[in-house]
């Protein structure tokens, strides 16, 4: 209900997102949306205790991310399944984003309880790191786009960057988003994707995947795996990043 509810506003007053009919409430709304988040995965483990833990987070992700979604992510006028009001149309923009500068701190407050709300499904389903590819996924699909302001950008990857990738195991549809991103020329977002390139076991990842590929897949995430390392090794903003260092395969 209150997912549809502010998608609706996002709709219809959401030029610069729900921040500015929503402002005074945003304190209110940012302990409901947590506390419900925290039920929420509290209740789905004490109501499937047998259930594998990857199938857990195939149910809670949706229902969590699509709760925050009007509130954190840009709208792309193409790739919406319910146009804008007419008035927004007018404006012809590329994306409409969730939250302008001047709304920067109560998005802040937002970003928080989401990051929160994540943390706690890490904590509670630490067998499971499918979380990690769906909040790839997530970033890959919304933000790692030239359309992107810097003051929407910069908080959600510093969201992202608190979470633990050092559990996260790319499938090839994340190997070929990680390449994709440092195709396009998104500075900022080449440095995230280094951040998180950097953390990632890959030893073990290739270890534990090369006996279930078939070889035309593991052909192309080898030759993506090697493309990678190559950009990321020519890319000032990755280069400048604390404690990079040089990854060796054996």
């Amino acid at each position: 209900m209150l997912t549809h509810h502010f998608y609706n506003e996002r709709l219809q007053h959401g030029l610069h997102g729900v921040y500015p009919k929503f402002s005074e409430y945003c304190d209110v709304i940012c302990i409901l949306f947590g506390s419900m988040c925290h039920a929420l995965v509290a209740a789905g483990i004490q109501a499937f205790p047998g259930i594998i833990a990857d199938q857990l987070i195939e149910w809670l992700w949706p229902a969590i991310s699509d709760l925050f979604a009007p509130w954190l992510v840009p709208y792309y006028p193409q790739n919406m399944k319910d146009a804008p009001a007419a008035w927004i149309q007018q404006f012809n923009v590329a994306a409409l984003q969730p939250w302008s500068e001047v709304h920067s701190e109560s998005a802040g407050k937002f970003i928080r309880v989401f990051a929160m709300c994540l943390q706690f499904i890490l904590d509670m389903l630490p067998a499971s790191n499918l979380l990690l590819g769906n909040l790839f996924t997530w970033y890959d699909g919304y933000f790692a786009q030239k359309s992107t302001p810097k003051h929407v950008l910069i908080p959600i990857q510093t969201l992202l960057m608190k979470m633990p990738f050092e559990r996260f195991r790319p499938a090839p549809m994340h190997m070929e988003g990680i390449n994709r991103i440092l195709m396009d020329f998104v500075p900022d977002c080449h440095m995230f994707v280094g951040n998180i390139f950097l953390r990632i076991p890959w030893t073990t990842w290739l270890q534990q995947n090369m006996a279930i590929w078939d070889i035309f897949v593991s052909q192309r995430m080898l030759a993506i795996l090697l493309m990678i390392q190559v950009k990321l090794s020519y890319e000032p903003k990755v280069r400048d990043v604390s404690g990079l260092k040089i990854i060796c395969f054996k």
